[in-house]
């Protein structure tokens, strides 16, 4: 490759110049009464623009210790992962790969910087944002129920250490609305009386849900009729009176 013809007074040190090669040659000739002429090498690095960074899609994950991140390739320049934030330290194994794996990570929320340097040019960065999912807390309910009426008592769901929970009907001859259904405790009430199988469902983000179920029977409350309604004994009975026989 070769230099551009230099811009000003070649002869000047300061003289200024183009080129698209790596190495140039400046002679600076000093040609004053008996100083013999002399030469200095200069080199300059040109350095190509840096790749903008890419550090990859958000990552959805359960109850992992290990996952690789998924930067872009920083080709000529070079990268480097850190961690922004997070519930621990984890360990990435090879910081200055794009596709460097992550060791000994728990369960959280946490932030990865991918920075791309070429030389002296400007760097670029970006991050990404790993959730890390707990296991849902084993759902629990409580006994099946017995009720006279259409309203349950308190269906006994444990509260979630992980996770949030929420109350469905699986099965029954009418509909329930629940008081609260995103709480353990919360009272069930049906539109028509007999068998309900209610479910307590904990969930966490992408984890598989845990699950248990419940049966509640609803009986209509008995009612008594008037006294003017009700029959005879000999009515409910169906006695015939006695006749007296004549004795011969």
């Amino acid at each position: 490759m070769v230099a551009q013809e230099p811009s000003g007074n070649s002869a000047s040190g300061s003289s200024t110049f183009e080129a698209d090669a790596w190495h140039l040659c400046i002679e600076v000739d000093h040609q004053q009464r008996h100083l013999y002429p002399s030469t200095a090498d200069v080199t300059v690095n040109y350095y190509e623009s840096t790749v903008t960074s890419d550090a990859g899609v958000a990552q959805n994950l359960c109850n992992v210790t290990t996952t690789t991140l998924a930067g872009n390739d920083p080709t000529p320049g070079t990268g480097l992962w850190t961690l922004v934030s997070g519930p621990n330290t984890p360990a990435i194994t090879s910081p200055t790969a794009y596709n460097s794996t992550v060791t000994s990570m728990v369960p959280g929320v946490y932030v990865f910087r991918w920075t791309i340097s070429s030389g002296t040019c400007p760097t670029s960065e970006s991050t990404v944002t790993i959730t890390n999912y707990a296991t849902p807390t084993t759902s629990t309910t409580g006994a099946d129920q017995t009720i006279c009426g259409l309203t349950s008592t308190s269906l006994g769901g444990n509260t979630p250490v992980n996770g949030t929970g929420a109350w469905s009907q699986t099965s029954g001859p009418g509909t329930t609305t629940f008081s609260a259904s995103g709480t353990g405790s919360s009272t069930a009430t049906a539109t028509l009386y007999g068998t309900y199988t209610y479910t307590w469902t904990i969930s966490n983000g992408v984890c598989a849900p845990s699950t248990s179920e419940m049966e509640v029977t609803y009986y209509q409350t008995p009612t008594s009729k008037p006294l003017a309604e009700l029959r005879t004994c000999a009515e409910l009975l169906r006695v015939e009176p006695l006749v007296a026989t004549p004795r011969l």
